[in-house]
């Protein structure tokens, strides 16, 4: 009977016991159903111009203002028919639809409905016929509805634009021959006229990088024996006159089967098309090597190849995990589980899909645990997956024990993917307690990601750049907008989210020059050494350069009597120092001088490094703490965790600010708070700038021989006038408006405010500081420039030749002209202080060109 019992008791524990482990397991599996990433599913629009097919348009899941986009123009033809071609990928497109607005104010201009075809390649094509409603060279906005049979409705926009569409398409077809060129030696030699080649100024070490100074071998990719697979992707950037800029993105690839490599390169090419001949005035690529990760690790070395030598990387705080991104894709290193997890990617390795290839995202490490579990972040346009067609920043968990990954958080975005990639650039930051801080509109913001919650933490950025360090762990900001004299300067701590006051002393100014690592490096002024410079500039001699850490201790300083420093700039580990020596209002040039920071003892840690290899040139390389067991190397993808619902948050972004942005020619975008600076960067970067409703306010274009505003005419200054209220009256007379100038700077408005709130129909720019060069645009849409002089005078530049400005003086009453070069230094003597006007609407630019 004991038996029995005994046996019975033991069938029950056994039971029992399988009833709770196979419940556990079922119970996880519940919890931690995993599924691929989904494949992308929308359809891709191109556009046609002759028998090139270009702009690209990738869809979006819903309705969206392109004010803020620059990525594509496209060109009606004569007949002002817009044609498309669309490749479904299979996907079945039941109906298309169109919408015209105008760009500024987003008013509805014309809809229609576009009639689909099927070609013989399986593609659907279709001619949009458009209304004479259009000015020719204005730009409007066009939104393009696929609606699909799944019930779907998914929107494409481009910039569409009527004008000299047979010399936008030469300009698009010479710089398809410029790349084609590339790979066949046969042709190559004709582009070789192209290049400006100066070692000085282009690095012809690497194929990562190269431009129109690299040498025609280094432009032609050397000894590579790269080969172009897929179609190109042809955009129109911008077009102005003359010139164009076209950017064509596209993969390559070198060897075959087993040994095969894969590339993706992306290029920014000006035209100048012109009856005397085209002119390439601008060449500039990137290219970075999409690693088999079944080979990436080799010994004590994860290669990354050619690449960015400054890739995203962040390892554990014992250093034995390590993860990195390369190729637009997300890895770790798990030493102690001997694995190389492929962490998120839109693209599958050895799959050409132009869909996954789109470079509008990034991804951002926010924390590696010892145990191999990460943090990460991804943002800007969403490729594919839950969240395809859509912009923003997504959140997520990589569990490295069950192999898995799963969104936490979602933040939305309604501008374009360029502005929120130049956005969280300056700061995406999580710190040890799982807060996780973000710019956006100027302000920072803090989200608890175990609560879910948001926050403004009453941080902004003033200037035209956050200042943070290499981590982002830290950021400076001044404790009150006083210009550029500050007695203080406030240092925040992110993970501990403390923070401190760095003070000059008593008669003494501080002034921020950067971070080296994690330390920050300031200035310090005495009042009496500062001087107003005859260009107006203020002058900031510093008698001591100090590093302080993130408390606020001071860990070194420079000081070296009877010499100032100007300007500070770090390189590695060196601090580079520009000098004055002399004394108070008596100063002269003298030598750079550095400091030394002593670096991190990278021993027993992963750390970068640049190895060079034939014909490979700098191959970017991690070199890790410990050999890596490559025989006994596990490769794995995760899997997505299902969730039922990720939590959607969205900033306050209530505040009105007035920004300005900034489209380079490679597509990248800068963010700016002041026109000036804004000018003056799309001047150095041969872009466009434009205002927070989308309207242009300066754009890269040639300069005409010569250009005058002949309704502005010699003007004396009447009794109870000034020579500042003559030419103020005169530029607004120009625009045909009549006002009494004089009175109305007696009632203590600004000379910007007066002219913005008289002239309704431009944006008045204040573009102190910028120069002749970058003021030409103007001149040549006959817009007067006005130069501010001191003592209260005032001139209006009025035209040009290719020696001489039309300068109206009303002081003299004269127009006369005079040498641009003595010109240029009598406005630098006078602080360069301008005030010109940008044209609020495109239809109205159009009148100008």
């Amino acid at each position: 009977m004991k038996k029995i019992l005994l046996k019975a008791a033991v069938y029950i524990l056994v039971f029992i016991s399988s009833v709770l482990v196979f419940g556990h397991i079922f119970s996880r599996r519940q919890t931690n159903i995993t599924v691929d990433m989904d494949p992308a599913s929308q359809p891709v629009i191109y556009m046609s111009i002759g028998d090139i097919t270009y702009n690209p348009l990738f869809g979006y899941s819903s309705q969206r203002d392109i004010s803020y986009d620059r990525d594509t123009l496209t060109y009606m033809d004569e007949g002002r028919r817009v044609s498309l071609v669309i490749n479904s990928f299979g996907e079945k497109v039941s109906a298309a639809s169109y919408e015209l607005r105008n760009i500024e104010d987003n008013r509805l201009i014309e809809e229609g409905v576009a009639e689909l075809f099927l070609n013989n390649i399986g593609n659907m094509t279709a001619k949009i016929g458009l209304k004479d409603l259009y000015k020719t060279g204005a730009e409007y906005s066009m939104a393009i509805k696929l609606n699909m049979e799944d019930g779907r409705d998914i929107y494409y926009y481009t910039r569409v634009i009527a004008g000299d569409s047979e010399l936008a398409y030469n300009k698009i077809a010479y710089a398809k021959f410029f790349h084609e060129a590339l790979f066949d030696r046969k042709t190559a030699d004709a582009i070789k006229k192209h290049l400006e080649t100066n070692s000085s100024l282009s690095d012809n070490s690497t194929f990562a990088h190269v431009d129109i100074h690299s040498s025609f071998s280094q432009v032609t990719y050397g000894e590579l024996e790269v080969i172009p697979y897929g179609d190109p992707l042809i955009t129109l950037h911008e077009d102005c006159g003359p010139n164009a800029t076209i950017c064509i993105d596209y993969m390559l690839r070198s060897g075959y089967g087993m040994d095969m490599t894969a590339y993706k390169a992306h290029e920014a090419i000006t035209v100048r098309y012109t009856d005397k001949g085209v002119y390439i005035m601008a060449y500039d690529r990137t290219m970075e090597e999409i690693a088999d990760p079944t080979d990436m690790c080799v010994n004590d070395k994860i290669i990354l190849g050619i690449a960015d030598e400054h890739p995203e990387m962040m390892e554990s705080e014992e250093g034995g995990c390590v993860a990195f991104v390369s190729g637009g894709r997300l890895f770790e290193y798990n030493e102690g589980s001997g694995k190389l997890a492929s962490v998120y990617s839109f693209y599958d390795y050895g799959v050409f899909d132009v869909r996954n290839i789109n470079s509008k995202h990034d991804i951002r490490i926010l924390r590696v645990e010892d145990n191999g579990d990460m943090v990460f972040a991804v943002y800007g346009y969403m490729n594919r997956g839950d969240h395809e067609g859509d912009i923003g920043i997504c959140v997520y968990e990589y569990e490295d024990s069950i192999n898995s990954i799963k969104e936490v958080l979602y933040i939305p975005y309604e501008k374009s993917p360029d502005i929120l990639l130049e956005e969280a650039g300056r700061l995406l930051y999580m710190n040890d307690n799982s807060h996780l801080y973000f710019t956006m509109e100027n302000s920072v913001f803090r989200i608890d990601l175990g609560e879910k919650t948001i926050r403004t933490t009453g941080m902004y950025w003033s200037g035209d750049v956050i200042q943070t360090s290499e981590d982002q762990r830290y950021i400076v900001t001044i404790t009150e907008d006083t210009g550029e004299l500050s007695r203080d300067l406030a240092v925040t701590d992110l993970n501990n989210e403390t923070s401190v006051i760095v003070s000059a002393g008593t008669g003494e100014y501080i002034r921020f020059l950067g971070f080296i690592g994690e330390d920050m490096i300031y200035g310090v002024a005495r009042q009496e050494d500062l001087q107003t410079e005859t260009s107006g500039n203020l002058l900031f001699p510093m008698y001591r350069i100090c590093i302080c850490d993130g408390t606020g201790k001071l860990l070194t300083y420079y000081e070296k009597e009877g010499y100032y420093v100007t300007e500070a700039e770090v390189k590695g580990n060196m601090i580079f120092l520009s000098r004055l020596t002399g004394t108070t209002g008596s100063y002269a040039p003298a030598l750079e001088d550095t400091i030394t920071s002593m670096s991190e003892d990278q021993t027993g840690r992963n750390y970068l490094s640049v190895a060079v290899i034939d014909k490979y040139e700098r191959y970017v390389q991690i070199q890790t703490r410990n050999s890596i067991k490559v025989n006994n190397l596990k490769v794995t993808t995760p899997g997505e965790i299902m969730t039922e619902e990720v939590a959607v948050l969205n900033p306050d972004l209530s505040e009105d600010l007035r920004r300005f942005y900034v489209f380079d020619a490679r597509g990248g975008c800068r963010i700016y708070l002041s026109e000036s600076a804004a000018v003056k960067n799309a001047y150095e970067c041969g872009g466009t700038a434009i205002e927070e409703n989308g309207n242009v306010i300066w754009k890269y274009s040639s300069r005409k021989t010569v250009n005058q505003i002949m309704d502005i005419v010699a003007t004396e200054t009447a009794e109870g006038e000034t020579p500042l209220s003559v030419c103020m009256d005169v530029m607004m007379s120009h625009e045909g408006i009549l006002r009494n100038s004089e009175l109305l700077l007696g009632g203590g408005s600004s000379i910007s405010d007066i002219l913005q709130e008289n002239m309704d129909k431009v944006t008045v720019l204040d573009l102190t500081g910028c120069t002749l060069d970058q003021l030409f645009y103007y001149l040549d849409r006959d817009i007067p420039v006005m130069a501010l002089m001191q003592g209260g005078g005032a001139v209006l530049i009025t035209g040009h030749n290719e020696k001489e400005l039309v300068i109206l003086d009303p002081a003299s009453g004269e127009l006369y002209k005079k040498d641009i070069s003595k010109m240029e230094d009598v406005f630098e003597n006078n602080g360069n202080q301008f005030i010109t006007y940008a044209y609020a609407g495109s239809e109205i630019w159009a009148d100008k060109m």
